[in-house]
């Protein structure tokens, strides 16, 4: 997790934190207001949006800062802020897998589901394209 930023952005030294978020129910929030709280600091929400996408807009514009997941905002232009707030705790993700049903079917998907969080590692990444899901022949053929 990390804190990003637009270009625009004020001064993050001084209270109040000027906050992006998609609201009090999202998990990234939840953890920035968290880790702003610990560390004595006021904020205030300066956008509540419905999307990334919106977050992205109103942080470029000089909203405020948006608490995310490190590895989506580095394809963006946003800037991270590591020293100039403090640190938002690593968020962790399990995948059960059930004892009761096809194994490597219920694995292959898990592996898509990690995937599919975990995105692209590199900005470079970004360029490849999806990869396909895997299909399996024999799960087919045993539905007919």
């Amino acid at each position: 997790m990390a804190w990003a930023r637009g270009a625009a952005s004020t001064d993050l030294a001084t209270d109040p934190v000027p906050l992006v978020t998609r609201g009090e129910n999202w998990m990234n929030h939840q953890m920035g207001v968290t880790a702003l709280e610990k560390a004595g600091r006021k904020y205030e929400v300066t956008f509540i949006g419905p999307s990334i996408l919106g977050l992205i807009a109103a942080a470029r514009a000089g909203l405020g800062v948006i608490p995310a997941v490190r590895r989506r905002m580095v394809s963006t232009d946003l800037i991270l802020c590591p020293d100039e707030l403090p640190r938002i705790p690593d968020a962790v993700c399990s995948i059960y897998i059930s004892e009761t049903g096809d194994a490597a079917m219920l694995q292959d998907l898990a592996e898509e589901v990690v995937a599919g969080i975990r995105g692209p590692n590199l900005p470079a990444d970004l360029a490849q394209p999806p990869r396909p899901l895997p299909f399996r022949t024999d799960v087919m053929e045993n539905r007919k």
